[in-house]
């Protein structure tokens, strides 16, 4: 009993042992003390919990608890938010189980633990919000390459592999769903009259880091002539070596 209360303290663990029958529910110390109370403004009763769930959060853990009840599931388990002394949102992961039915299998008496999981579910709150201001990013990108008829495109030099943006296929009146690019697929769109004046450019950037910036021809696939601007840097290794 000594260790465990020492496993509990130091995992800073909340605990509670609910008597079904009653609604009597045992809450330790630190069940109380991540929500910002002493242990004696706690009601040990299951009121109490039930009134601090979320609301928005309380039919989906409720539905959880019941499932167990029954027998249903092995173990209950919920991520959902508690209010706070402060009024503030605590998240936390609550789980128990049920450990003592009478001989027809009602259940008894329950016990588990509540972990305070704040920082974890902010910090993906902070994820996901990156993500969609990422993702906004990128479609305000898209939608002004589109608009200015600017293609983007990445060629790895070792691989000959490259990237375009959608507005890049389009220009080249290629469908960006059904193809995968390489440094042969530019290549093989330029006018002939202008393949040899566009390599060697591109062998001056890539050699001495002259600018790239050139005007040539492409050839759609309808046969129709585009007169184009393509320009671009090189990144490079420490070395210096292209990437």
């Amino acid at each position: 009993a000594e260790r465990l209360d020492l496993v509990v303290r130091g995992a800073e663990i909340g605990t509670w042992d609910w008597h079904i029958g009653t609604g009597h529910v045992t809450f330790n110390e630190r069940w109380a003390g991540m929500l910002g109370y002493h242990l004696d403004e706690i009601e040990p009763h299951v009121r109490t919990w039930e009134q601090l769930v979320h609301p928005d959060d309380l039919p989906a853990v409720m539905e959880q608890v019941s499932t167990h009840l029954r027998g249903d599931t092995p173990l209950y388990s919920s991520e959902h938010r508690l209010r706070t002394k402060a009024g503030t949102w605590c998240w936390v992961f609550d789980s128990g189980r049920v450990v003592e039915r009478d001989a027809q299998g009602a259940p008894i008496r329950a016990a588990g633990i509540h972990l305070n999981i704040t920082a974890r579910k902010e910090l993906e709150a902070a994820q996901a919000r990156a993500q969609r201001d990422l993702h906004s990013k990128q479609v305000a990108l898209d939608e002004a390459q589109t608009i200015a008829h600017l293609g983007f495109w990445e060629w790895d030099i070792a691989t000959g592999e490259e990237q375009w943006s959608d507005e890049q296929c389009r220009i080249f009146g290629l469908d960006p769903r059904k193809i995968t690019p390489t440094h042969a697929t530019f290549l093989t769109a330029l006018h002939p009259d202008d393949k040899a004046r566009v390599q060697q450019a591109v062998d001056a950037t890539i050699t001495y880091d002259f600018p790239y910036n050139i005007d040539c021809r492409i050839l759609r696939p309808t046969g129709e002539v585009r007169h184009i601007n393509c320009h671009g840097i090189v990144r490079r290794k420490p070395d210096g070596s292209p990437i």
